[in-house]
């Protein structure tokens, strides 16, 4: 039987094993398995799209962007392809100066004060928001993901001197409840800071002058 607290302990040093995104898909794969076998309370699995929704933007590199652009080309039906462009035009048309603010956002752009001094504003405008890739209730590229779609609810990440679980609310809600039961604050995964080094060096395209945006925008360039 797999130690799954030896495989989350140690991610660095299989992390330097990584050299392409096939790799990473297996390492983020067998994190994520480890991961749910240690905390029984992370609910984070291929059926639920909470992450599909509302104003979350993950960010995705040229050679992720790539490797999703051919899975639409090959392997979606034409009708996939005409919901994905509708949804584009009519985000498009009318969320564009806030989608841009969000790119500026993930190509470190923007600075943490105007970001503090937007950020409510693009939590209300995009609330009610889907990716436009979510089509029939799941995701339609799901086998060739980005990896930041891969990694939730299965990492930790630092920002500012914190840590914070990369899940949403609902699962926070209950890993906080799950380590309140075992009397602990020591919660033992992997940092995603890590993996998000890794994933610059490995799927940016020094050839693409966008070498990282968000799914809309990328959809939007292509369209």
């Amino acid at each position: 039987m797999k130690n799954h607290y030896k495989i989350l302990n140690d991610y660095l040093l299989e992390l330097q094993k990584v050299k392409s995104l096939e790799d990473l898909d297996k390492f983020l794969e067998e994190i994520s398995n480890s991961a749910t076998e240690v905390y029984s309370c992370i609910s984070c699995k291929s059926g639920c799209y909470t992450c599909c929704t509302g104003p979350s933007f993950p960010p995705v590199y040229s050679k992720e962007w790539k490797r999703i652009r051919k899975y639409i080309n090959d392997k979606l039906t034409d009708e996939e392809k005409n919901i994905i462009k509708d949804r584009i035009k009519n985000l498009t048309d009318e969320k564009s100066k806030a989608l841009e603010f969000v790119e500026s956002i993930v190509q470190k752009k923007t600075n943490l004060e105007q970001l503090k001094e937007k950020i409510n504003d693009l939590v209300n405008i995009f609330k009610d928001n889907v990716c436009p890739l979510h089509i029939n209730g799941k995701c339609s590229v799901y086998e060739v993901r980005p990896a930041k779609c891969r990694a939730f609810g299965n990492f930790i990440f630092a920002f500012n001197d914190r840590t914070q679980f990369l899940s949403c609310a609902s699962d926070i809600e209950k890993m906080y409840n799950y380590l309140k039961q075992k009397r602990t604050k020591q919660l033992a995964l992997p940092y995603w800071n890590s993996v998000e080094m890794k994933l610059e060096k490995i799927a940016k395209d020094k050839d693409d002058h966008f070498d990282v945006n968000i799914i809309p925008l990328w959809l939007r360039k292509e369209i």
